[in-house]
């Protein structure tokens, strides 16, 4: 699964990461960097005095392979509709 690591200096300088699963593959640097303002403008996320996402820093996509070694978990039935 590709993720889309978007990394933010916080208002007190912390950074800070904000992960958007299944995001668009072939998003280019303009469209990330406004989108990114956006999200910073919008001063949704606080913890204490600190605004988390204040100043965009950096964005990657990353590819996060599972490989399974044993499974003991129930299996779940699926409903028939």
């Amino acid at each position: 699964m590709k993720t889309l690591e978007l990394t933010f200096k916080g208002s007190l300088g912390g950074k800070h990461v904000f992960k958007v699963h299944n995001a668009k593959e072939d998003l280019k640097e303009d469209a990330i960097v406004a989108a990114m303002k956006s999200l910073a403008g919008l001063k949704l996320f606080q913890h204490s005095d600190e605004f988390l996402y204040e100043q965009p820093v950096s964005a990657k996509y990353v590819d996060v392979e599972e490989k399974v070694v044993f499974d003991y978990s129930p299996k779940v039935k699926e409903l028939p509709y």
